[in-house]
């Protein structure tokens, strides 16, 4: 019983949290609109945080990995957004594709052809390489060397959110644990 209050706990948590970053990313898109790239940025973020929150309405049904295409989407605006913020083209090329391979993942999933697990292990081996590219555009910037420190904190992050999507996808996590992991 204790283990159910502090699961649905880490639940209600995980919504909140994530309520509370999407209204951020939409001030900070309202009050930044003219910055080279933030808006986008903040975007991408926006929906990054829709994500956990339909990650958390969808947790124990079939469609768990609808979620993991949102977070996807987050993680391609992100990219564009970081590669225009640092005075880029904001062309995603083939990293696109990724949000194809996970909208077929969630058929295969519907379809019943997957089960909703191996669904997000593949979701969030599709995500590593998106974290790893978004840290290093971020790591190639030529301008605005004054926030070297904040973009060295922001590429170690990304390297965290890679391994750690990494141990996730590639079941490193004890099955027991992987949803409260993820």
């Amino acid at each position: 019983m204790e283990i159910a209050i502090s699961f649905n706990a880490l639940l209600w948590a995980t919504g909140i949290s994530g309520i509370l970053a999407f209204a951020q990313y939409i001030l900070l898109t309202r009050s930044h609109h003219s910055e080279r790239g933030l808006g986008t940025i903040a975007c991408g973020g926006g929906l990054l945080a829709a994500g956990s929150i339909a990650f958390v309405i969808l947790l124990n049904t079939n469609y768990s990995a609808a979620a993991a295409i949102i977070w996807i989407s987050g993680l391609l605006v992100l990219l564009a957004g970081t590669r225009r913020f640092f005075a880029r083209p904001a062309l995603l090329g083939w990293w696109a594709t990724a949000l194809a391979i996970g909208v077929l993942i969630f058929v295969l999933q519907c379809l019943g052809a997957i089960t909703a697990q191996t669904a997000l292990h593949l979701m969030c081996l599709i995500s590593v390489p998106l974290w790893l590219m978004i840290a290093y555009e971020a790591r190639l910037a030529h301008n605005d060397e004054q926030w070297a420190v904040p973009r060295s904190l922001l590429i170690a992050v990304l390297f965290i959110f890679a391994a750690t999507f990494l141990a996730l996808g590639g079941y490193l996590v004890p099955q027991e644990n992987f949803q409260a992991t993820l």
